[in-house]
């Protein structure tokens, strides 16, 4: 039976470290069938750079059929198939509604007998800060104040619509089915790497014990802190300072990083409203999707 998992990578929830760190492992001893990984990452799968992927999923927001020049590899018979990719998950940042769900189904759910569904989810508090910092160069807003205020007016619509999990992962279960949907906690993978272990071995099919060694020296992408400050790493070019810092990245030059922007770091009592805004669809989330509550009041989600 070809059975095929999608992980659809929440930002900064650990998609591009577990790519590279495990999937890829597991692919090259034999244990899984890796389709392939984010663009953002070192290239692998039946797409070898990031023109390719993005012309692959201009394709599939376009509903265009499968086809030889459509797709992401060859299915396995024999092993787990799996597929990561978070472009799924950044397209939603874009209209009103989710519309991931039902791409994914139509473009995959020809090519496998069954589609499970991954994602790994990371409490609010810590994820929309680190959304922040990772997007700062297309930000409107110049202060986390302001955009924390922004999406609070906009009732978390728009782009932001992501990150309410309740409302996402609902209308993936109203296509696929909710028994085919694993949700992993971030962290677990960050705190409890032996039960990360066991929700992922879970969800791949495979045995605990093949998972743990690989994550032993996974490294986070973490955002970089200064004193009371955050250091804005990805800039973009369209600023005298941004092509600056890309000029002395480029040339070598250690000292590029003190021409980076640096903005005031994200406060407790910011992150308690962002607390207080997602704790009701979260422990709706526990409740309908029958998680850990226990776990999930521990880490903070409600």
């Amino acid at each position: 039976m070809k059975r095929l998992l999608i992980h659809f990578g929440y930002p900064k929830a650990a998609s591009t470290t577990l790519q590279n760190g495990l999937f890829l492992q597991l692919h090259e001893k034999g244990v899984i069938n890796f389709l392939g990984r984010a663009f953002e990452s070192q290239y692998f799968g039946h797409f070898s750079n990031k023109t390719e992927y993005k012309g692959w999923f201009d394709k599939v927001i376009a509903s265009q059929p499968r086809s030889e020049q459509n797709h992401v590899g060859v299915l396995s018979d024999e092993r787990p198939n799996l597929f990561s990719e978070g472009l799924f998950m950044m397209n939603e940042r874009h209209g009103n509604t989710i519309t991931a769900p039902a791409l994914l189904h139509k473009h995959f759910a020809g090519q496998a007998d069954r589609l499970d569904l991954l994602v790994i989810i990371r409490r609010q508090p810590e994820l929309i800060p680190s959304y922040y910092i990772q997007n700062y160069r297309k930000m409107l807003q110049p202060l986390f104040a302001d955009y924390l205020a922004a999406n609070i007016k906009e009732k978390w619509s728009g782009e932001a619509k992501i990150f309410n999990f309740y409302n996402v992962l609902s209308i993936y279960a109203s296509v696929f089915g909710r028994e085919h949907i694993k949700i992993v906690f971030f962290e677990d993978f960050v705190q409890n790497k032996d039960r990360f272990s066991e929700q992922l071995g879970e969800a791949l099919g495979i045995a605990p014990s093949l998972i743990r060694p690989y994550l032993g020296e996974a490294k986070l992408n973490a955002t970089r802190k200064e004193a009371n400050t955050l250091v804005i790493r990805k800039m973009g070019t369209t600023t005298m300072r941004g092509r600056l810092v890309f000029l002395l990245d480029k040339l070598g030059f250690k000292f590029a990083d003190s021409a980076r922007t640096r903005i005031p770091d994200v406060t407790d009592a910011e992150k308690q409203t962002i607390f207080e805004q997602f704790k009701d669809s979260n422990r709706r989330l526990a409740e309908e999707f029958s998680l850990d509550q226990k776990a999930m009041q521990g880490y903070g989600y409600f």
